[in-house]
Order: C-alpha cells, then structure tokens, then sequence
C-alpha cells in the first residue's frame, strides 16, 4: 500500500496537533501492509526528529501556500498509485480533495477539537465537509458537533484519541525540584480533574 497523508505540522512540528500527526504516521508507517507513507507538512519550527524508514517528508513544501500547492499538484500527476489520502486538518480539505479526484481511492480527515467544532471561515473548506461520509476525531464532542454544523450526520465516525508512548511515561522517583518548589516535600499529592472537563474530552 502508499498513502499520502498532508499535515498542518508534524516532525519538528509544535504542540498537540503536531504530537498526534507524529503518532498516526509512525502506526501507519508500522503497518504491516504499508509500504510507503508520503506526507507534506504545511509548517516545520524546529529541526526534524528521527522518522521511520518508509515515511518521505516533503519538508521542501513547508512555509509556503504556493510550495504547498505545487508539492500537492506533483503528486496528483506524477504519482501513479496511492491506495489512501489522509488529510491531517480541516484547512488542507482542498489540497486533500484534489489529490482524491485524481488517485480515485478514499480520503478520511482528521479533526481534532475547536477548528471543527463551527463553521471555518473558509466557504470551500466548509462546502467540502459538507461532503465528508467519513472522518477520524480525537473526541466525540468534536466528531458530533461537525456532523451537525456540516449536515453529515449518517456519516461514520472513526474514534481514535490521544496516546503517549509507554516508554516516556510511568512510576518513577518525584523531582525533588518540583517538591522544593511546590513546598510538597512530605506531602501526599491528591489531583483531580472538573466533571465538566472529563465530559468534553470523551
């Protein structure tokens, strides 16, 4: 299988978006059928991590609409076979239905909280969601609130939320930085979390 997958921000991106695109693209690279997984990223801030070995990051195509554009025409007409088209935000839509009507396989947004939650202020980009029959949401508050404000409200709906890597998190001793600075050191830490907070994220 290749897929073209096209990002807002990912490796040497910043923030949750870009942490969540970096996570799907490891697992769709992971995958077993997968042999090549393009991306083009809309932005890049800070110097690229390490990548798996079947991903191609067009890092060329970042900072520019018109680069952005370009990228995604080539791969409309050079590329001959690509099995899926990922579209990593709402606003890359156009450039995500392009490629569709050219490669003629399934193309499947991601969304992730407020940019779906209304209206963009982009006609087209609201006139393509409008069309949407399947998407991926990181929280089913957004997955419904799109479905309502776009009219889509039979299509399906793939829930796929935030994940960490095991490795980076898990029981280990306190800083005791953070207790000299907190004024915590023997203390127990009790945390909890508004009921209306935990009904947003679900």
């Amino acid at each position: 299988m290749r897929s073209i997958v096209l990002v807002s921000d990912a490796y040497g991106g910043r923030g949750g978006i870009a942490l969540y695109n970096r996570n799907f693209l490891k697992a769709l690279c992971a995958f077993s059928d997968m042999e090549t997984v393009v991306s083009v990223p809309r932005s890049i801030t800070y110097d690229l991590e390490e990548m798996p070995s079947n991903l191609s990051y067009i890092s060329s195509a970042a900072g520019s609409k018109l680069k952005y554009l370009k990228t995604c025409v080539g791969l409309a007409l050079f590329d001959k076979h690509v099995d899926l088209i990922v579209c990593g935000h709402l606003h890359l839509l156009p450039f995500a239905y392009l490629l569709k009507l050219r490669h003629r396989c399934p193309m499947i947004p991601l969304t992730y909280g407020v940019e779906a939650w209304m209206p963009t202020s982009h006609a087209i980009v609201n006139f393509l969601c409008s069309r949407l029959n399947a998407f991926i949401s990181i929280r089913s508050l957004t997955a419904h609130r799109l479905m309502e404000w776009a009219g889509i409200l039979d299509a399906k709906f793939y829930y796929l939320p935030n994940c960490i890597d095991e490795t980076q998190y898990g029981v280990a001793a306190k800083r005791e930085d953070l207790l000299k600075k907190f004024g915590l050191e023997n203390k127990k830490v009790v945390m909890n979390l508004p009921e209306g907070l935990v009904e947003m994220y679900l």
